[in-house]
């Protein structure tokens, strides 16, 4: 008979377990595969004294972590901050911390290590440089509290495909629990019947809609100003300062950014426009028409 309040799914013809503490699904969460040392830990910030007095947790030991939390007052974007530790259980003292040197936004920690306590400072100050390099370029989640780009450290050929393989876990269990920090849902050419478009006010741009969600591409010409009765005006203003680039006058989206499509519609137009019925596909036809169906990518 197995344990209470732990469930076990196959994944992809992988074994995944799932230790829900105190049998809450919003609380406290062991997460990890089967015949896999990577474990993650999943921790509300609310509950962190609760972890601290569990002694089933194991966290004074090297950890590769992410604080996540809703998104910042400029962006739309969920927020996180990437890190590693000798021990998160030190580590998160200073994270949680009132000071100026603590962080606000996160509500919600996750912890990996090692579950047989093999992962090394190297090793872990490794797996944060790497994946800190994969969430800026998806730009799935604002990393910009991570203001310093780690340079990974240098691993033997034979413990570096150890650690990599780490990493792939890292991104299967994060996937697993709906975190979507390093998933790449757009395909690097996306089908034509993906992509819609919209131009106003100075506005070009092309967008991918995939599982009802729209993702502005990368090189789409955003309107140079916001109109007076937009009544996001200065988060769009700010949003298209820290987003674009300009090139011969026109200010040029630098990364993918996912948005709901009327956010996606008054942020390239710079202002408010319903995007079910101003995106619209190569035939002209509406967005709304397509609300419901599910890309066959």
């Amino acid at each position: 008979m197995k344990p209470p309040n732990i469930y076990t799914q196959c994944d992809m013809e992988k074994v995944i377990t799932t230790h829900l503490f105190n049998g809450n699904p919003q609380g406290i969460m062991n997460v990890f595969i089967s015949n896999k040392i990577c474990n993650m830990h999943v921790i509300p910030r609310s509950l962190l004294d609760d972890v601290n007095n569990n002694h089933d947790i194991k966290l004074d030991q090297p950890a590769f972590y992410m604080l996540l939390g809703g998104s910042a007052e400029f962006a739309e974007l969920p927020q996180a901050y990437i890190g590693h530790a000798e021990s998160f259980e030190e580590r998160v003292k200073s994270h949680k911390s009132p000071s100026a040197h603590g962080k606000k936004f996160w509500d919600k920690a996750l912890v990996f290590v090692a579950g047989d306590n093999t992962l090394t400072k190297v090793d872990v100050a490794y797996i944060e440089a790497k994946l800190i390099e994969k969430a800026k370029l998806l730009n799935n989640f604002s990393t910009s509290e991570n203001k310093v780009k780690p340079v990974p450290p240098s691993l033997p050929a034979h413990l570096r495909v150890v650690v990599d393989e780490f990493i792939s876990d890292v991104e299967l269990l994060t996937a697993f629990i709906g975190c979507t920090i390093f998933n790449e849902s757009i395909p690097q050419k996306p089908k034509d019947s993906d992509l819609f478009f919209l131009k106003s006010r100075g506005g070009d741009a092309r967008a991918y809609f995939h599982d009802g969600k729209l993702t502005i591409l990368a090189g789409s010409i955003l309107a140079s100003t916001s109109a007076p009765s937009l009544s996001t005006k200065m988060k769009r203003d700010q949003m298209v300062q820290n987003l674009t680039n300009e090139v011969n006058g026109k200010r040029v989206l630098s990364v993918n950014i996912e948005l709901s499509p009327s956010t996606a519609a008054s942020f390239v137009s710079g202002s408010s426009q319903n995007g079910w019925h101003f995106w619209k596909d190569k035939n002209g036809e509406p967005l709304d028409k397509f609300r419901n169906q599910k890309s066959n990518f």
